[in-house]
């Protein structure tokens, strides 16, 4: 009885998306920017914190729906 419970957590416990703090940061080449102006910079910059804002709140919400789903679950 007690195998086929911790095999049923185990497969649980891996389709739990993560906190966005523990996601691993991608290296991404400055090559691609070395043409930017200031200005340009700027806007990227602006650009990459709001869609990393958005993401951030997407992967903690969803998290935060598996975290509850599994409580009530189990």
């Amino acid at each position: 009885m007690r195998k086929p419970v911790a095999i049923l957590a185990a497969l649980t416990l891996v389709g739990c998306a993560s906190k966005s703090t523990e996601i691993a940061p991608t290296y991404v080449s400055p090559i691609q920017y070395q043409s930017y102006n200031c200005n340009q910079l700027a806007e990227e910059a602006q650009r990459v914190a709001t869609a990393a804002a958005t993401a951030t709140g997407v992967q903690d919400h969803q998290a935060t729906s598996d975290a509850v789903a599994m409580g009530s679950g189990l």
